[in-house]
C-alpha cells in the first residue's frame, strides 16, 4: 500500500507541474491590466468629482458622465461620422503604405538614389505639410478625396525614410551571396531585403499611419460637411463641450486601434522575418 500510495503521489506531482515561471507571467500580466484599468478609472474618478465640485467651468472641463450622455443622444451621427472617417483612413493608409514602401525600397537598394534624393526626402518630411491642405480642397475640394490625398501624402515620407534607412543597412553579403545563386530581383527584394528590413519598416509604417489618423482627422476639421473631425468642429462652434470630448475620445481610440492593428501585424508577420 505505500509502494502504490508512492507511486500514486508521483503521478499527481507529474500531473500538477507547470513549466517554470508560466504562472509568474500570467501573474505579472494580469497585475499589469489590473493597474492600467485601476489607473483608468482613477483618473475618470478625479474627473468627475473635479467637474462635479465646479473646480474648473464645465464649458472648459465637462463631467465624463455628460460626456457619455452626449455621446449616446447622438449615437447614430457619431456611427455614421466614424464611417466616413474610417473609410478614408483606409485609403489613404493603402496609398501611403504602397507608395511609401516602393520608393523606399527603390532609394535604400540603390547607393547613388540614396545620395541624390535622400536630402530632398528629408527636406520635404520637415516643411509643415498643413499649409498644403488647401491646395488639396482646391484641387479635390472639401469631400473625401482631398483628405485621403492629404493624409496619405502627409504619411509617405516617413513611411519611405524608414523603409530606405533599413534597406540600406541589409548586410551586403546576403545581397551578394543570393545574386551569386541567381537570384531574380524579386526574390532578392522578397527573400532578402524584405525579411532583414522589416522590424525598422514597421516603426515607420507605426508613425506614418499615426499621421494618416491625424490628418484624415484634422482636415475634416478644417473643410468638410462629414467625419469625425467634422463633429468635433460642429460642437466646438457650437461651445457643446460634452461633444467637443466625445468626438476626442473617439478620435484617441480610432489611434489606439491603429496602433495596436499594426501590433497585431508586426506579431503575424514575425515568422517571416524569422
Amino acid at each position: 500500500m505505500l509502494a502504490s500510495s508512492a507511486g500514486g503521489a508521483g503521478v499527481a506531482s507529474k500531473t500538477v507541474s507547470l513549466p517554470r515561471g508560466a504562472g509568474v507571467g500570467a501573474l505579472t500580466r494580469t497585475l499589469r491590466v489590473d493597474a492600467r484599468l485601476a489607473a483608468c478609472l482613477g483618473l475618470l474618478l478625479a474627473w468627475e468629482i473635479v467637474a462635479r465640485l465646479h473646480v474648473v467651468e464645465s464649458i472648459l472641463l465637462p463631467a465624463p458622465s455628460d460626456v457619455m450622455r452626449a455621446g449616446v443622444a447622438n449615437a447614430g451621427a457619431y456611427l455614421s461620422a466614424l464611417s466616413v472617417t474610417a473609410a478614408e483612413i483606409l485609403l489613404a493608409a493603402a496609398i501611403s503604405i504602397s507608395v511609401g514602401v516602393s520608393l523606399g525600397i527603390l532609394v535604400g537598394s540603390s547607393r547613388l538614389a540614396m545620395r541624390i534624393f535622400g536630402p530632398l526626402i528629408d527636406a520635404t518630411f520637415a516643411l509643415p505639410w498643413v499649409v498644403f491642405y488647401p491646395l488639396a480642397v482646391v484641387w479635390f475640394g472639401i469631400g473625401s478625396p482631398s483628405k485621403v490625398l492629404f493624409a496619405g501624402a502627409h504619411a509617405i515620407f516617413p513611411i519611405m525614410l524608414a523603409t530606405a534607412a533599413a534597406v540600406s543597412i541589409v548586410d551586403q553579403r546576403y545581397v551578394l551571396l543570393a545574386r551569386a545563386l541567381g537570384a531574380s530581383r524579386r526574390q532578392m527584394y522578397l527573400k532578402i531585403l524584405m525579411p532583414f528590413a522589416l522590424p525598422q519598416i514597421m516603426g515607420g509604417l507605426r508613425v506614418g499611419l499615426g499621421l494618416v489618423v491625424i490628418g484624415v482627422i484634422v482636415g475634416e476639421m478644417l473643410s468638410s460637411f462629414a467625419g469625425l473631425g467634422y463633429m468635433i468642429s460642429h460642437a466646438r462652434e457650437t461651445l457643446d463641450a460634452p461633444n467637443v470630448y466625445f468626438g476626442i475620445v473617439l478620435g484617441l481610440l480610432l489611434a489606439s486601434g491603429t496602433n495596436y492593428a499594426m501590433s497585431l501585424a508586426e506579431r503575424r508577420l514575425g515568422h517571416w522575418r524569422a
